[in-house]
């Protein structure tokens, strides 16, 4: 077993975006977004949830830039990227309506809370929505919100991390909505146009947002998440000696990369992992940034962590140093793959230059005494 998760990442990280429904489908389904996919998001879960995500496992080399091309996607996007994805929610509102329209159900007859929430967003203009709405209804206040909201409408990076009424009330609204037609599509056979306009959407500019089950349905994580342990209960870890001399030995630098990777992204200890990492690429792409996005590959791709957030051998975990039991399989064999040159002492028993050169590694200075 080679192959590790980044689900912790995903679920944790990601939790609070307004988009979070489609995010965790792209990640655990790898952007498969087949007819079975589609499938499974508007009328599952199923049995094939599982077996489409098994593709989602990676080479813990691939970890950094699986886990940063999401973050770069969905919470670095640019404010025109944004724009285009309040527009596509819309237009998926418009296609759906029409459709059931058509099919003359009792469903998504009420949408005045779409008006509202446009009302939120750009208060100067309810009475325009509004006014729209009663003469030509969701279209007609649909292309009077474009009209707003690209005028005048700001340049560079647009930070997204969680629900902003400024700029997702009409996103949120919207989804709510396109929920409720879901639910309801479950209690009898969904007809083969109202399949097809789930299964792609030849209006919505944005590929990734084509299939609206995947914006609104919630993926059952519960399904897929791989047993966990408590790096807490593993007894002397960090005094393993083939773990010290993986810390310090200057030929096992792949391998000490490899267990990095591992850890960060497992986000096993997000204070000295992640949360450092994502924090310094927020501050230099600021909002309003006009940085082009190779440099984001390059500063990211590379990106060493101050501390190295697997080694803890002098602290405690302040809480919870949770690993898929997958992923610390492999760290556990790389561990037993370092040949020993010589059987160091534990860490606490080493005279003090041994354990400054130890924590030099880890960039943590040592006062002489």
């Amino acid at each position: 077993m080679s192959e590790m998760d980044i689900d912790r990442a995903i679920i944790v990280i990601f939790r609070e975006h307004p988009f979070v429904n489609v995010i965790r489908w792209e990640y655990f389904l790898s952007s498969n977004r087949n007819d079975e996919a589609v499938t499974e998001a508007l009328r599952g879960p199923t049995d094939a949830l599982k077996r489409l995500a098994q593709d989602r496992f990676i080479d813990p080399s691939q970890a950094p830039s699986v886990f940063w091309d999401t973050y770069r996607r969905w919470c670095l996007p640019t404010f025109e990227q944004v724009n285009q994805w309040r527009t596509d929610i819309l237009q998926h509102c418009v296609s759906i309506l029409k459709e059931l329209q058509v099919e003359d159900t009792q469903l998504f007859t009420n949408q005045q809370p779409i008006i509202d929430a446009m009302g939120v967003e750009y208060p100067e203009q309810k009475s325009s929505f509004q006014a729209a709405f009663s003469k030509a209804g969701l279209e007609g206040a649909k292309n009077v919100y474009e009209m707003q909201m690209n005028h005048g409408s700001q340049k560079g990076v647009c930070q997204v991390h969680r629900h902003n009424p400024i700029r997702f009330s009409v996103v949120e609204v919207c989804i709510r909505l396109m929920r409720e037609v879901l639910t309801k599509t479950k209690e009898f056979n969904v007809s083969r146009k109202l399949f097809d306009s789930a299964t792609t959407n030849k209006l919505v500019q944005t590929k990734y947002l084509k299939q609206w089950p995947f914006i609104c349905s919630p993926i059952d994580v519960s399904r897929l998440t791989l047993d966990k342990l408590d790096l807490r209960s593993i007894r002397n870890l960090w005094n393993q000696p083939r773990l010290l001399q993986l810390i310090d030995d200057e030929h096992l630098a792949s391998e000490r990369q490899t267990v990095q990777n591992i850890f960060a992204f497992s986000h096993t200890d997000p204070t000295i992992g992640l949360d450092v990492a994502i924090e310094r690429v927020n501050e230099t792409f600021a909002e309003g940034s006009d940085k082009q996005m190779n440099g984001y590959d390059e500063l990211t791709r590379g990106f060493t962590f101050e501390k190295n957030p697997w080694s803890r051998q002098k602290s405690t975990w302040s809480g919870q140093a949770p690993m898929s039991r997958r992923n610390y399989g492999i760290v556990d064999a790389i561990i037993q793959s370092v040949e020993l040159q010589q059987a160091p002492l534990g860490f606490f028993e080493q005279p003090l230059e041994s354990v400054k050169g130890v924590l030099s590694v880890l960039h943590i200075k040592v006062k002489n005494s």
